[in-house]
């Protein structure tokens, strides 16, 4: 079964969405994605209530600022099931899952969510998200200070890329936006995701 061809058919029922791989997502946002992230393993399917920034470093896009929707309610066991009930199955599961996600993150909310969990309180590269959405609001005292908690805590595989930036932020914030911005643009166009973008800063 392909899971990818069979959520692009889905999506079709759902014009306030765009689809890319397994995600479905909102249509109208400005730099964080809020949808529903679909994830198959070896005998079923799970649902995530997904949320992603587009100027993310990292630039792949993963479940981390994601969480699992209750398997009691959507986990689909696809064990003997035809490809015409999965797909059923799944339009019923996405109608319930989008009545519990926000159509629009704000940069503001987004923060609220990696300062709330624990687990992203924790993990390096979420607060290193954290700081580049306080930049992208303008609060440079604040994402200094983010900064400065997380330079040594970095995956070796984009610590490079972290420090580089942290610098050029310290240099020039105007700079550093700028970065942010065709990062923000680059991603839309790697996943030629299709938009309506909208103003959600104050």
């Amino acid at each position: 079964m392909n899971i990818r061809r069979l959520i692009k058919i889905v999506s079709k029922d759902f014009p306030e969405l765009t689809c890319f791989g397994n995600y479905l997502v909102f249509k109208r946002f400005e730099f964080v994605l809020s949808g529903i992230a679909i994830e198959k393993t070896g005998s079923g399917i799970y649902f995530y209530k997904f949320m992603y920034p587009t100027f993310d470093i990292q630039q792949e896009v993963n479940l981390l600022y994601s969480e699992r929707l209750g398997a009691e309610k959507y986990y689909l066991d696809i064990t003997n099931l035809t490809a015409g009930v999965i797909e059923f199955e799944l339009r019923r599961r996405i109608r319930m899952a989008l009545n519990q996600i926000e159509k629009v993150v704000s940069l503001e909310d987004f923060i609220d969510v990696l300062n709330s969990r624990e687990g992203l309180r924790e993990h390096s590269h979420a607060r290193m998200v954290c700081g580049l959405s306080l930049l992208l609001l303008n609060r440079e005292d604040e994402s200094e200070l983010v900064f400065e908690e997380v330079k040594g805590t970095f995956h070796p595989s984009i610590a490079k890329d972290c420090l580089d930036f942290i610098d050029i932020a310290k240099r020039s914030p105007d700079e550093a936006r700028k970065v942010l911005f065709t990062k923000d643009t680059a991603f839309k166009i790697k996943y030629k995701l299709t938009i309506e973008k909208v103003d959600t800063q104050p």
